[in-house]
C-alpha cells in the first residue's frame, strides 16, 4: 500500500472591507446599556455591531455559510434575532455572543421577523408565502399562517394586551389580519392593485397603513366590532343587502372593523422599499428606490382634537368673511368640515424629510429610535456600502434636521476588482471603480485610503512596499505614494483598458498588458526633483534642495494581434506567457520577445494565468469553467480539469509547491495539486460571484474578493488533511443536502395538493351559498339598483 500524500489545511481567518449588506436591514441595538449608539447590520453571513460615535466595530456575531437577510432586537434591544438565507433564525444574546435558540421553518429567504409588544411571540415570514408565529419561551412553533400567494413584505402585531391578532401584507396585492392564538385568517383587505410591500400599526392599534408601488400610503381606521354602530339602520340594510347581491362571505363576523381613512402622499417616487415605526407606534417612517426618507407624527387623541379645533376656528372665521361679503355663497364641503370629526390631516403630522448626503448611494434600509427630548435618530444604510446617523426634533422645524456622522472609510464602495499582498505579508491592496485601500492583514483594518479618479483594473506592489501600481480602465498606470496618500504620476500606458501588471522577478521591471493589443515592458527609476518641481536627474545625484521620487520608464513593446488579458513573466526570467481575446496563450522570450509556443485548447478567453516557482509549470483559468495545466518544456496540456460551475476569475500558485488555488463566478475558492491534478479542498467562498484572488509570498494566506462586497483572508494551519477524508466529508454533506431537497419538494407537494383541496372547498361552499339564496341574476340586478 503506497503512502497517502497529505496537505495543510486552509481555514476563514476573517471578512473585511463590507460595512452592511444592502440585502439585509439595519436595527439599534443596546449594548452596555446605551441606547441609540449601536447599529447592528448583516455583512454577508456575519452580524456587525457598529458604534456609531467612534465609528468602528464593536461586535461581530459568527455565521455559518449562509447569507443574513433579516434582523430583529427582542424586548429592550439587548438580544438580536438573526435570520438566514436558508430559513433558519437564531437568537443571540449580545452581551456573551452566545446563541440562545435556533428555529427553522421555513424553506427558503426569510423576509420579515417581528416580536410582539412582551417579546413572547415570535412571527417569522418568507418568500415561501407562509408565516410562522413562534412560542420564544417554549421555542416551539405555534401556528403556520398561509393564505398569502406570494412573498411576505410586512408583520405587524396589534400592540394592545387584550389584543393577540396579526397583520401582514405580501406580494399578492392583500393585507390580511390573523387571529394569533388560533391561527385564523379573518380579515382580508385587498385595497391595492399592485404588490404590498409594507404594512404597520399605528397610534395603539387605531391606524392601519399600507404602502404599494405609488407615492400613496393607505390609511385605514381601526375599531373593535363592539364599538361599531350596527344598530344604525342604514348601516345594517346594506349589509344585508350586501348579503343577497355578493358571491363572497360578508364581513360580519370580524372582530375587527377597518374602514378607509384616507391616505398619505410621500415626496419620494417609486414603490415603498421600507415601512416601519417607532417602539411607541407613534412615528412613520418610509423611504423608496431613492435617497429621501419620509417621517410622519400620528398625533394622540388630544393632539389631534386641538389641531382640529384650531383648523375648525380658522374655518369658521374664513366661512364668516364669506358670508359677510356674500350672503348666497355658502361652501358645502367647508360646512361639513365644521360639523364633522377630526380628519386624518388632524392626526398625521409630516416631519421633516431626510435626505442621505451621498450622491452616489440610494437608501437600502432605514431604522428609528426615539430618545428624549423628543429627539429622533434615523439611521440609513446605503447601497454603496455606508451607513448614515441622522437626528431630528419631533417637534421642532426644519433646522432641527442635523447629520451626525456616516460609516463608510471602512470598505469600497463598489467591488473590489483586484488584491496583492506586500513583500512582508502585513500589508494587502485593495483596488475598486475610484480608489484603493491599504489594509493590515493581522487585525484586518482599513490603514489608508486614496482615489484614484479612475476604474481600477489591476493592482501591485513596488518592491519597498512604499509605492502601488494601478492599472486603469482608460489605459493609464498610475504610481501611487501609500505614505503619502496620493498620486505620484500618471503615464498613459495603453490607449484601452491596463487589463494587466506584475512585477518581473528581478524587481525592477514591470510588464502591463492592454486592450489596445500591446504588452509593454517598464523600469523603475528615481527621478531626483528640486523644491520647484523640476526634474534634475534620475537615478542617483541631484542637490541638496532636492527628493528622490519614483518613476517607471518605458523599455519596449510586443504587439499583438488580439486584446492581451493577462500577461505573466517566469519565475526564471526567461518566458512572457499573455493570454489573448482569441482563447490562446502565447509564449515569448522575454529577451528578444521571440515566439516560443502557442497553447490552445480552451473554448473562450482566458481570464488568469501563473506559472510555479521552478518555471515547469502554467496553470490558465478560462470562461469556459476549465483550468488547463500545461508543461513549459514543450507546451503540452498535462490536465484539462473542469473546475468551477462558472468563468475562472482568478488563479495563483502557492510559492514553492505546484499546489495552486482558482476563483470563480460561482463563488467558491478551490486549492488544487498541479501534479496529480487533484482537488485538494474547497473553501468557504463568497456568497456570490468571486471576481479575484492573490496568494501571499509566504504562500501563508490567501486573500479573495467578490460581489457581495466581502474580501476573505485564508491562512493555512497545521491541521493535515486527507484527500480521502475530504471526500468522505464532501459526500456526507451532499447526501444531506439531496435529502434536505427531496424532503423540500415533497412537502411543497403536499402543501400544494392541500391548496388545491381548500380551493374546492371554497367553491363548493359559494355555489352552495347561492342555491341557498334563492336568488337571481335579474332579482339581484334589481335589488343593486334599488
Amino acid at each position: 500500500m503506497g503512502l497517502t500524500k497529505q496537505y495543510l489545511r486552509y481555514v476563514h481567518d476573517g471578512s473585511f472591507n463590507i460595512i452592511a449588506n444592502p440585502n439585509c436591514n439595519v436595527v439599534f441595538v443596546t449594548l452596555k446599556n446605551q441606547e441609540g449608539r449601536f447599529l447592528a447590520a448583516g455583512a454577508s453571513e456575519d452580524v456587525v455591531v457598529w458604534d456609531l460615535r467612534l465609528a468602528e466595530k464593536a461586535l461581530v456575531l459568527p455565521g455559518e455559510k449562509h447569507e443574513v437577510c433579516q434582523l430583529s432586537p427582542i424586548n429592550d434591544n439587548n438580544q438580536l434575532a438573526v435570520a438566514y438565507a436558508d430559513g433558519s433564525l437564531k437568537t443571540f444574546d449580545l452581551e456573551s455572543t452566545d446563541v440562545i435558540s435556533v428555529f427553522t421553518g421555513h424553506k427558503s429567504n426569510i423576509t420579515v421577523i417581528q416580536y410582539d409588544n412582551v417579546g413572547h411571540r415570535l412571527a417569522t415570514g418568507s418568500k415561501d408565502t407562509d408565516i410562522v408565529l413562534w412560542d420564544v419561551v417554549a421555542e416551539c412553533g405555534l401556528h403556520r399562517l398561509s393564505g398569502h400567494k406570494g412573498m411576505i413584505t410586512g408583520i405587524q402585531f396589534m400592540s394592545q394586551p387584550g389584543h393577540h391578532y396579526l397583520v401582514s401584507s405580501a406580494k399578492d396585492t392583500f393585507v390580511k389580519i390573523w387571529d394569533a392564538d388560533t391561527g385564523d385568517c379573518f380579515k382580508t383587505m385587498a385595497a391595492h392593485l399592485t404588490e404590498v410591500w409594507g404594512v404597520c400599526v399605528m397610534q395603539q392599534d387605531g391606524y392601519l397603513v399600507s404602502g404599494s408601488n405609488d407615492a400613496e400610503l393607505k390609511v385605514w381606521n381601526v375599531r373593535d366590532r363592539s364599538e361599531t354602530d350596527l344598530e344604525d339602520k342604514d348601516k345594517l340594510s346594506e349589509q344585508l343587502n350586501q348579503l343577497l347581491i355578493s358571491e363572497d362571505e360578508p364581513d360580519l363576523t370580524s372582530p375587527l372593523h377597518c374602514d378607509k381613512a384616507g391616505s398619505i402622499l410621500r415626496t419620494g417616487k417609486g414603490r415603498v422599499h421600507t415601512m416601519l415605526n417607532d417602539k411607541q407606534n407613534q412615528i412613520l417612517c418610509c423611504h423608496g428606490n431613492n435617497n429621501v426618507v419620509d417621517l410622519f407624527y400620528f398625533c394622540t387623541k388630544e393632539e389631534s382634537d386641538t389641531r382640529w379645533r384650531k383648523r375648525l376656528r380658522k374655518l369658521k372665521k374664513k366661512e364668516a368673511k364669506k358670508l359677510s361679503e356674500d350672503p348666497m355663497e355658502v361652501d358645502e364641503d367647508s360646512q361639513a368640515s365644521i360639523k364633522g370629526k377630526p380628519e386624518l390631516t388632524d392626526v398625521v403630522k409630516r416631519l421633516p424629510a431626510i435626505k442621505a448626503d451621498s450622491k452616489t448611494g440610494k437608501i437600502k434600509s432605514i431604522d428609528i429610535i426615539q430618545g428624549g427630548g423628543g429627539e429622533l435618530r434615523v439611521a440609513l444604510l446605503l447601497n454603496n456600502n455606508s451607513l448614515e446617523l441622522h437626528s431630528l426634533s419631533v417637534g421642532g422645524s426644519t433646522d432641527s434636521l442635523r447629520h451626525l456622522r456616516s460609516i463608510q472609510s471602512q470598505g469600497h464602495h463598489s467591488e473590489v476588482r483586484a488584491l496583492a499582498f506586500s513583500s512582508d505579508n502585513l500589508a494587502i491592496v485593495s483596488a475598486c471603480g475610484s480608489q484603493i485601500k491599504i489594509w493590515n492583514r493581522p487585525s484586518l483594518s482599513c490603514l489608508r485610503t486614496i482615489d484614484t479618479g479612475c476604474y481600477a483594473l489591476c493592482v501591485c506592489f513596488v518592491p519597498g512596499d512604499r509605492h502601488v501600481l494601478v492599472g486603469g480602465k482608460d489605459g493609464r498606470l498610475l504610481i501611487v505614494d501609500i505614505g503619502a496618500g496620493q498620486i505620484l504620476e500618471e503615464i498613459p500606458a495603453h490607449t484601452e483598458e491596463l487589463w494587466s501588471v506584475a512585477m518581473l522577478p528581478d524587481q525592477i521591471q514591470v510588464v502591463t498588458g492592454g486592450g489596445d493589443k500591446s504588452v509593454k515592458l517598464w523600469q523603475l527609476e528615481l527621478l531626483s526633483i528640486n523644491k520647484k518641481g523640476d526634474e534634475e536627474a534620475s537615478e542617483s545625484g541631484g542637490g541638496g534642495g532636492s527628493h528622490k521620487v519614483l518613476s517607471l520608464l518605458h523599455t519596449r513593446t510586443l504587439k499583438l494581434e488580439e486584446t492581451v488579458l493577462c500577461a505573466r513573466v517566469s519565475p526564471d526570467s526567461k518566458l512572457l506567457a499573455v493570454s489573448l481575446l482569441d482563447t490562446t496563450v502565447k509564449i515569448f522570450f522575454l529577451d528578444t520577445f521571440k515566439f516560443f509556443i502557442s497553447l490552445y485548447g480552451h473554448k473562450l478567453p482566458v481570464l488568469c494565468l501563473d506559472m510555479s516557482y521552478d518555471s515547469t509549470l502554467i496553470a490558465t483559468g478560462s470562461t469556459d469553467r476549465c483550468v488547463k495545466i500545461w508543461g513549459l518544456d514543450y507546451g503540452d496540456c498535462h490536465k484539462s480539469l473542469l473546475a468551477h460551475e462558472d468563468s475562472v476569475t482568478g488563479l495563483a500558485f502557492v510559492p514553492k509547491t505546484h499546489h495552486f488555488f482558482t476563483a470563480s463566478k460561482d463563488g467558491r475558492v478551490k486549492q488544487w495539486d498541479g501534479d496529480n491534478f487533484e482537488r485538494i479542498v474547497t473553501l468557504h467562498g463568497h456568497n456570490g460571484e468571486a471576481h479575484c484572488l492573490a496568494v501571499s509570498p509566504s504562500g501563508q494566506h490567501i486573500v479573495s474578493s467578490g460581489s457581495d462586497r466581502t474580501i476573505r483572508l485564508y491562512s493555512r494551519t497545521e491541521e493535515v488533511l486527507v484527500l480521502e477524508d475530504e471526500r468522505e466529508t464532501e459526500r456526507g454533506e451532499r447526501e444531506r443536502a439531496e435529502r434536505e431537497i427531496k424532503r423540500n419538494r415533497e412537502r411543497e407537494r403536499g402543501e400544494e395538493e392541500r391548496e388545491r383541496e381548500e380551493e374546492e372547498e371554497r367553491e363548493g361552499e359559494r355555489k352552495r351559498r347561492k342555491g341557498k339564496s334563492g336568488v337571481s341574476e335579474g332579482e339581484r340586478r334589481e335589488l343593486n339598483t334599488s
